[in-house]
């Protein structure tokens, strides 16, 4: 199992200049990814605007998913771990505690892992589906009955248990 974050044998050095990430190292590769986030977190977003029922949730600037209950106030995303510091798009590439990698490089990490945990999970298209999940996975954390680990996959495993995508 690959570890947290990722890292591809093929990716340049990441190069830092005043607490920023280079973001003119970033692969086509790189780019794609990143255009995959912002149309999932865009739909994401649609949908919860557009459902019927309040959830109170907001998307995690690092993964997409709807984790955040009040945004840019230090909660922590319960899949991906990443800090809402109110960092998002205008300041994706700055580094800064709470978080040691850029939005920009967090997101990438998360895309790689989710292109391929789709190829083998299936994620319900149904906004309200994906917060019964998660909401699911955060009473059992609450309660103790698991605990949410320093690998993105693995968290998403123990959120979308039964949904193996069928071959």
């Amino acid at each position: 199992m690959r570890q947290y974050p990722a890292k591809s044998k093929k990716r340049k050095k990441t190069v830092v200049k005043n607490d920023r990430f280079d973001k003119s190292i970033l692969t086509a590769t790189d780019h794609e990814l990143l255009e995959a986030f912002k149309a999932r977190r865009n739909k994401s977003e649609e949908l919860i605007e557009k459902s019927n029922i309040i959830h109170g949730k907001s998307v995690c600037p690092g993964c997409g998913f709807p984790t955040i209950t009040e945004p840019h106030n230090y909660e922590t995303c319960i899949i991906c771990l990443w800090q809402d510091d109110g960092r998002d798009d205008k300041s994706d590439s700055s580094i800064h505690l709470p978080n040691s990698l850029s939005l920009v490089q967090h997101r990438i990490n998360i895309a790689i892992y989710l292109k391929d945990f789709e190829n083998r999970h299936s994620i319900s298209n149904s906004i309200d589906e994906i917060i019964r999940e998660i909401k699911s996975f955060e009473e059992k954390v609450s309660n103790g009955l698991i605990e949410p680990v320093l690998d993105f996959e693995t968290n998403l495993k123990m959120i979308f248990t039964s949904k193996r995508r069928q071959q």
